[in-house]
């Protein structure tokens, strides 16, 4: 049975229990398993296995009478961090260090002194799943507990072991793996593994403090996704000023001769030249079209070799396992600039914007080469050879900032805010395009540098990705975000709380009001920053200059109970992106740029979520942990893994909040308003995720959701795209005297 036969039959199978999976209660979704389970074994798509049912779906462990969780530490190899598609995630057997209950107990690692079971508890997740203190970066914590009953260091001893073995020679720099698996009784008392439910999760060690008593040992252990090495300052950072050019976005970052990547590079490469080592790291800014780990792209050359196009060879790389490496990437090196580049044309929108410098947009001048200055027959520098492209600005940042700041501060200055923030390119949610950088880290299979750095060196992948994000954060004041009920049926999770006799997961509601809470815009409106005087100053004289007006009027208060106002305040005098490096200066669109990249990366709103649930599968994120990326669902927060996407776009779940009017003083039960209970519109409707924390304790499996309310979605007035932050609103210039005809 093929793939697709295996969706149909699933379908069908289920087709009798899709209302009671979308909207019955949690007992009555105890057929559901049986439904499906003869489809899972050849399909393993979480879509296939609930035959394509309707949001919101429910959490994949109610179904069971009870369950619990088994955790379980294993080895990676170079091919199994690098290929994860076709190896753990297959389902490969990986050498175990422990696991939960001594289950599998004959997959141990044996050390010189024996094999050992070691007991994981305590297990905690902090999974970021919206961007927050001004970072578009996704970034996962992870600790846990060791338990080594009776002895004290065979623990470390068998993940040195362990990482010896599968070709590391130092524990600290080796991949461990987290698995993560359920198994439910069900009614009839039968245990299962629960279908679609394992989680899989590659770490490094941080740090490890070890504590012995008459018990024995324990190890209080911080780990982190082992890709987020790539955004540690000691990777991420500039080791000195670094300055590059180019015009369009990939080729400021990626393939221009004196692109981003050529700068970091060339850095690196020089530890090799000084004798520091022997292999050095490597960085790539990508800009992927398709951003699964299974999709597998082969580089494409080129014969044609023009200034500033990304003419790649494909027979380059290094060969071996890194000649697959790129392969499988999509890249090679290329012959204008001798680093990583994707072919010609083959990157998305993102990398395809234009700095949009010219005689209107003014850059930093970037000069030629001095080869084209000198002349070797008179033996002079002839300065009138310097030439200055005006459609190529210069970028310039200083040591020890990072690299994450760079893309974004090009990106910022691109064309791309200016275009994407026009009102015509909102979604049907209300949603615009904006980005995201991701990363993966895949070790270089070389012993190389053992004398020298002790560890493997790295190819570093920054993964430039559109993001989706809702216009709500910069709503005018007292407006509903256009398309609010379209995106409310993209929430895949719903909770109803207080007297509805439908709540089965949540254990604790609160909700914080911050009465003081506004919306910051800029205090000159975007029109009295220096820059953008400079710019008007230096423009062609009789020519109407028009001013853009981000922010148009919103509403007046609403009349309808239950509408919480909201207020916008022009203080806002810098932006968490002013005075880190760039280059040219900043036209009104890039100052509303950057206005609109803090209001949607702060984290920060006037009703702030925290809601603790029965733990739920769904939120744990494999995707975007290692170099593991799944391939997205039609629905905007899951991938077809099951998991949650959040590497796509903002992540939404619908909370119901509602409540009796009264006791009635005659029968002594409730009053409600009507025949049902009274929803509170101001607290209950869509909640955007921030952060969650997924705790494994004591048996127990908890998590508690943090977000942020998506403001006036109870106004009955429905927003329009005109009512937006955009950079499509303007209008002339009053101070200009050609505005109004004038001489």
């Amino acid at each position: 049975m093929g793939i697709l036969d295996s969706v149909t039959s699933a379908t069908t199978a289920v087709s009798g229990v899709v209302n009671a999976i979308t909207s019955g209660p949690a007992s009555a979704l105890s057929s559901v398993t049986n439904a499906i389970s003869g489809v899972l074994g050849s399909s393993g798509s979480f879509l296939s296995s609930l035959g394509g049912s309707k949001l919101p779906l429910p959490n994949i462990l109610s179904q069971y009478t009870t369950y619990n969780y088994v955790l379980s530490i294993g080895v990676l190899t170079t091919a199994d961090i690098t290929n994860p598609d076709s190896t753990y995630m297959a389902g490969k057997n990986i050498p175990l260090i422990c696991k939960s209950a001594n289950a599998d107990p004959s997959n141990r690692i044996a050390t010189a002194y024996g094999k050992f079971d070691f007991f994981i508890d305590n297990l905690q997740l902090n999974s970021q799943m919206g961007f927050q203190k001004n970072a578009n970066t996704n970034i996962t914590k992870l600790s846990f507990t060791i338990t080594e009953p009776f002895s004290m260091g065979m623990f470390p001893i068998a993940l040195q072991t362990a990482a010896f073995q599968y070709g590391w020679k130092n524990y600290r720099d080796a991949p461990f793996l987290l698995k993560i698996e359920f198994r439910g009784n069900k009614a009839d008392g039968s245990m299962a593994v629960v279908p679609s439910s394992t989680r899989y999760i590659p770490f490094k060690f941080i740090s490890m403090n070890m504590r012995t008593s008459h018990i024995g040992t324990t190890y209080d252990c911080k780990v982190i996704p082992y890709n987020f090495t790539a955004l540690s300052t000691r990777n991420s950072n500039f080791k000195s000023d670094v300055s590059f050019k180019g015009a369009t976005v990939q080729e400021m970052l990626q393939t221009g001769e004196k692109s981003l990547q050529v700068v970091i590079n060339q850095r690196l490469q020089q530890m090799k030249t000084d004798g520091l080592l022997k292999v050095p790291d490597e960085v790539v800014i990508l800009f992927p079209t398709n951003t699964a780990s299974a999709a597998t792209a082969s580089a494409s050359s080129s014969n044609t070799e023009s200034k500033g196009s990304a003419t790649t060879s494909s027979s380059s790389g290094g060969g071996g396992g890194k000649g697959e490496l790129l392969k499988k990437l999509g890249i090679a090196e290329s012959k204008i600039n001798k680093t990583l580049v994707q072919p010609d044309g083959e990157c998305n929108a993102l990398g395809k914007a234009s700095m949009g410098f010219g005689l209107d947009k003014k850059g930093d001048p970037s000069f030629g080469n001095e080869s084209t200055q000198w002349d070797p027959k008179n033996k002079v520098w002839a300065r009138g050879n310097s030439t200055s492209n005006v459609k190529e600005g210069e970028f310039r940042f200083s040591q020890d900032t990072n690299i994450v700041n760079a893309i974004n501060q090009v990106l910022i200055s691109s064309n791309f805010p200016t275009e994407t923030l026009d009102a015509g390119k909102l979604s049907p949610e209300g949603m615009r395009d904006w980005w995201i950088i991701d990363v993966q880290t895949y070790p270089i299979d070389t012993d190389e540098n053992d004398d020298s750095t002790g560890k493997k060196p790295n190819l570093f992948v920054y993964r430039v990705m559109p993001y989706k994000v809702s216009t709500a954060s910069t709503n005018p004041p007292n407006t509903a975000p256009p398309g609010i009920k379209n995106l409310k049926k993209q929430a895949v999770k719903e909770y109803n709380y207080l007297y509805t006799g439908k709540n089965t997961e949540i254990l604790k509601f609160d909700i914080e009001f911050n009465m003081s809470f506004s919306t910051l815009m800029a205090a000159d409106g975007l029109k009295r920053s220096q820059d953008v005087q400079l710019g008007a100053n230096q423009g062609a004289a009789g020519v109407k200059k028009n001013v853009i007006d981000p922010q148009p009027d919103g509403s007046k208060v609403a009349a309808v109970s239950g509408v919480t106002p909201t207020t916008v305040s022009y203080s806002l005098t810098s932006t968490s992106t002013d005075r880190l490096g760039g280059g040219g200066a900043d036209t009104q669109a890039t100052r509303a740029a950057r206005v609109f990249h803090d209001a949607i990366t702060n984290g920060v709103d006037m009703m702030k979520l925290n809601m603790e649930i029965w733990g739920d599968p769904y939120y744990i994120a494999q995707s975007g942990m290692g170099n593991y990326t799944s391939k997205p669902s039609a629905f905007q927060n899951l991938n077809q893994d099951g998991t949650v996407n959040h590497q796509n776009g903002e992540v939404h779940v619908s909370v119901n909040f509602r409540t009796p009017t009264d006791i009635n003083q005659g029968t002594g039960l409730y009053n409600f308003a009507g025949t049902t209970s009274a929803p509170v519109v101001q607290w209950s409707g869509l909640y955007r995720v921030i952060m969650v924390v997924s705790k494994f304790e004591g048996g127990q499996f908890k998590q508690t959701l943090t977000g942020n309310r998506v403001k006036q979605q109870e106004n009955p007035k429905q927003g329009t795209a005109s009512n937006t932050f955009s950079t499509s609103n303007s209008k002339p210039d009053p101070t200009d005297p050609y505005a109004t005809g004038g001489a």
